[in-house]
């Protein structure tokens, strides 16, 4: 992932995607999915980027609280940044198999 997002064509995949994504919210706030039924680990990052450190705060808080309101939910500050998959993959294959096992 890291060595192909950086390279022409992953960047041009990216835009495509942000421009699905944006085109998919009308009907995403219109219909939003129904929150999981199943054991779900939520898993937030502790390092914010810089100058951003207010909406960071805001977001982990909202994650603790989405975690919160699932039947079966779990929330988790992991010590990473943005992209946790990347630097803590063992950490997200425990939780992982933890959730499946």
């Amino acid at each position: 992932m890291l060595a192909e997002d950086f390279t022409p064509a992953g960047i041009a995949r990216t835009r495509q995607e942000i421009r699905a994504v944006a085109a998919a919210i009308p009907e995403f706030r219109t219909r939003p999915p129904r929150p999981p039924s199943c054991p779900t680990i939520v898993l937030s990052v502790t390092r914010a980027a810089r100058g951003r450190e207010r909406q960071h705060a805001a977001n982990r808080e909202h994650q603790r609280r989405y975690a919160d309101s699932l039947p079966d939910g779990r929330h988790e500050d992991v010590l990473s940044g943005h992209l946790v998959q990347a630097e803590q993959p063992q950490l997200v294959a425990d939780r992982t198999a933890r959730l499946i096992g």
